[in-house]
Parts: C-alpha cells; sequence; structure tokens
C-alpha cells in the first residue's frame, strides 16, 4: 500500500494529472493572522491522512513552483497537505523561533478541519525550514502529535554551512571537497547578520543591499551565480559607501570576479559567531541530540546551497534510535540546474532507492 502511495506521488510530480482541491486558511499565531494553503485529493468524500509541509526562506513562500508541485504530488498520493505561510520567512528574516508557535497553530488547524483524520500528522520541513521541523520536535507536546518528522535538504552546522556558502569547502570524515556554491544562502545570512559582528556595525548599506539581491534572485528564480545578475550587482555596488565595496564584493562578486578564499574563510567565522550569538537556533547542532520523533532524512547530492554533508551530519548528531531513514539522491537537488545523471543504470537504481525511502516516508500516516 505505501509502495502505492509512493508511485502515486511520483506521477504526480513527474506528469501532474491529478486534480487536487486548494482551499485558503487563515491560521492565528498569537496576535498574527496567517495565510496557509490547505491541499485534499479531489475525492472528498472521507478523511485522509495529514502532512504539514514548511517551506524554506523564499520570496515566494508556500507558492514556490518547486514546493507546489512537491506538496500536489503528497496529495495525490492519498493526503491532505497544509502548508503553512511564514511571513517572516518570505522577507527573508532569519527568524527560527516562530517555527515552533507557527507549527502548535498548524496542528490546531488540523484538529479543527472536518477533512483531516485526527490521526498523528507527518511534518516536512525545507531547506532552513528542515532543521527548525527537526527542533520543534525536541517539544513533547509536538512530538505526541506526529508520527515522524521529514528533513529535505536541511543543514545541521552553522559554521560548516556558511563555511561552504562562503569558499565552496566542505568535507566529511576529513575528506574535502569544493564545489562551486549558490551564494543566495550567503546573501541571506549577512543581509540579516553582518552588522552585528563588531567591525562592521556600520555595513547596514552593505546588509540592505544583499536582502535586495536576494530578494531579486527569489522572485527571479534565476540560479543566483547567473551573469544575468551583474549589472544589478553593479547598480547596488553604486549606492554602498566606497569604503565598503570591497566587503559587499566579498559576498557578491560578478561573474568575472574572483572571491578571495582565506577572507571568505575567516568572514564565515566571523559572522558565524555573531549571528549564532543573537540568534542561538540557528545553529541546529546542540538541539538534534534532543529529537523526540522518527525521523527520515533526504538530501540531493549536488545540492549547490546546502552540501549533501550536512545531512551525513545530522546522522551522527540526532539519536540513532531516531534514524528511520536517510537518503543520499542524485534525483533532487536544491538549486535550480540541470542533473541529469549520466547513468541510465545508475539513475534506475536511484530511482528504486527513492521509491523505498518515499514508501517508509509515506507509510508513517
Amino acid at each position: 500500500m505505501s509502495t502505492t502511495r509512493a508511485l502515486k506521488a511520483i506521477r504526480g510530480w513527474v506528469a501532474p494529472t491529478t486534480r487536487v482541491e486548494v482551499e485558503e486558511l487563515l491560521l492565528q499565531r498569537g496576535d498574527l493572522e496567517f495565510p496557509a494553503s490547505f491541499l485534499t485529493p479531489v475525492t472528498r468524500n472521507k478523511k485522509f491522512p495529514t502532512w504539514i509541509v514548511l517551506h524554506g526562506l523564499t520570496p515566494t513562500g508556500r507558492f514556490h513552483p518547486t514546493l507546489e508541485q512537491f506538496t500536489r504530488a503528497l496529495a495525490s498520493s492519498g493526503a491532505t497537505v497544509l502548508i503553512p505561510e511564514i511571513p517572516e520567512w518570505t522577507r527573508l528574516e532569519l527568524k527560527p523561533e516562530v517555527t515552533i508557535p507557527t507549527i502548535r497553530a498548524t496542528l490546531k488547524a488540523i484538529e479543527e478541519h472536518p477533512l483531516t483524520n485526527q490521526g498523528l500528522c507527518g511534518l516536512i520541513g525545507f531547506s532552513f525550514g528542515a532543521p527548525q521541523a527537526l527542533i520543534a520536535t525536541t517539544k513533547p507536546d509536538i512530538a505526541n502529535r506526529l508520527a515522524g518528522v521529514v528533513s529535505w535538504g536541511g543543514y545541521s552546522d552553522m559554521e560548516r554551512i556558511l563555511q561552504f556558502q562562503m569558499t565552496g569547502q566542505h568535507e566529511w570524515q576529513g575528506e574535502e571537497y569544493q564545489f562551486n556554491p549558490d551564494p543566495y544562502g550567503r546573501w541571506i545570512i549577512a543581509g540579516n547578520y553582518l552588522p552585528f559582528v563588531p567591525e562592521y556595525r556600520d555595513a547596514q548599506d552593505v546588509a540592505d543591499a544583499l536582502i535586495h539581491l536576494a530578494i531579486e534572485a527569489g522572485n527571479r528564480r534565476i540560479p543566483s551565480w547567473s551573469p544575468s545578475y551583474d549589472t544589478l550587482l553593479t547598480e547596488l555596488a553604486a549606492d554602498i559607501s566606497p569604503d565598503r565595496k570591497g566587503l559587499f564584493e566579498l559576498f557578491a562578486p560578478r561573474s568575472d570576479q574572483e572571491i578571495d578564499t582565506e577572507k571568505a574563510s575567516r568572514m564565515a567565522t566571523r559572522l558565524t559567531e555573531s549571528a549564532t550569538k543573537v540568534t542561538p537556533l540557528l545553529n541546529p547542532a546542540p538541539y538534534l541530540s534532543e529529537v523526540l520523533s522518527d525521523v527520515h532524512l533526504f538530501h540531493g547530492r549536488t545540492d549547490a546551497l546546502i552540501p549533501y554533508t550536512e545531512t551525513l551530519l545530522a546522522n551522527t548528531l540526532l539519536p540513532r534510535d531516531k534514524i528511520a531513514n536517510s537518503t543520499i539522491t542524485g534525483l533532487f537537488e536544491h538549486s535550480e540546474r540541470g542533473n541529469r545523471l549520466t547513468s541510465v543504470f545508475h539513475e534506475i537504481g536511484e530511482a528504486a532507492t527513492l521509491i523505498r525511502a518515499l514508501s517508509r516516508v509515506l507509510s508513517i500516516v
């Protein structure tokens, strides 16, 4: 049965023909009212198991095309899917502290909706939402309502991920790797926390320019390393104080400029120190050992925003008895660029592994 659901979900992803009903809900988090999308299979004459899906840091939020494609495929497998809009994250504000109250508000909405089966829910977090979903399950009142949690393309250690985003370097068990990183992540982190680094307290103009750049990239949906951004980079640099243009270019060089990796590495360390001092929840590592729910981990092998070694690290930090499944696949990635595997047989093998992993996930609710 779970394999059938997995195949339905994959068919819904590859060739979306199954109709899905979408209902707009309004949820309450303290004094804030925020929207959510509630997806159900077109057959609404019975109650369905429910998935909660957290989007990442993107201006499009729950309407990110890839997320919409995924959640519609998930609904077509025979489930209801609730995707809360997290307004702080659509403004690219690094506020992990809103995750837990958002999930609690979403669980309350599920309790009250007539099409949910009132059983245990599943929770899926993407990108920035992935480690925050894991951290949320350290709270017993949340974990007790969940059948399991899925981390897709998440990170585990703040300094490791920022070192990668600044330099392209990452490592696992002493083996070093080099990859061209997607600069989108470092733009957001610096846009939020650069002025908290003591020696850059006057660099608000650089931080503002980087957030502007990240919002533009999120809306354009053109890879952030594309030369098409060079004109915008030049325009933004023109409005920055001359003595800080080099600082801006450290985070956002034009396509014809090279980054000084030693300076970039030092910046990653300083920025991590300041960011995690202001917002400790940005670093998931200290919290992962306290996770109470069963965990399913997924990561794209060629992810250019968050490297797959972050999921390998999660395997060592989570309680061993809570790791239900960990899958590194070549069939999905974080950044939007071509990723066809060169070997047909390898691709078939990857698909079979992914179907088995998805079957295990879909069987939990």
